[in-house]
């Protein structure tokens, strides 16, 4: 059963494994960016909690959840993905295997569910968005 991919990213953290749709290891997650209405000013989530803690950084009572700005993605994305993926929100993924150099991105759409210590996705490995 496919969990809202609305939330779906808050339970993500780095360093977990990511599965394709068929069960195949293809990676650990290296980084989960939130996503944002106007498409930039995306935020990644830092650590290894999926939810960080919140942080009051003025003294007029605001707080700030402690994530940091992520303004870069592969240069080798067309403009159109990249405006897509820091809209919706991504996993970055470094795949196993030492020649690999090519990182994939998830959008929340293609989670499938999160497990404790794991992400299963609902496509398999070449259906999935790399950096060329």
């Amino acid at each position: 059963m496919m969990q809202d991919s609305t939330n779906i990213l808050t339970r993500v953290y780095k360093g977990m494994t990511v599965h394709d749709q068929h069960g195949k290891p293809i990676g650990m997650v290296d980084q989960v960016v939130m996503g944002s209405e106007q498409g930039d000013g995306a935020v990644e989530q830092s650590g290894s909690v999926p939810v960080a803690p919140q942080v009051n950084i003025s003294g007029s009572g605001a707080s700030i959840a402690n994530i940091q700005y992520v303004g870069e993605l592969d240069a080798n994305l067309p403009e159109e993905l990249r405006a897509h993926l820091l809209h919706s929100g991504y996993i970055r993924v470094k795949p196993d295997g030492v020649l690999s150099t090519t990182d994939y991105y998830v959008m929340p759409g293609q989670v499938a569910r999160v497990g404790e210590n794991s992400v299963k996705l609902t496509l398999p490995v070449e259906q999935l968005t790399r950096a060329s």
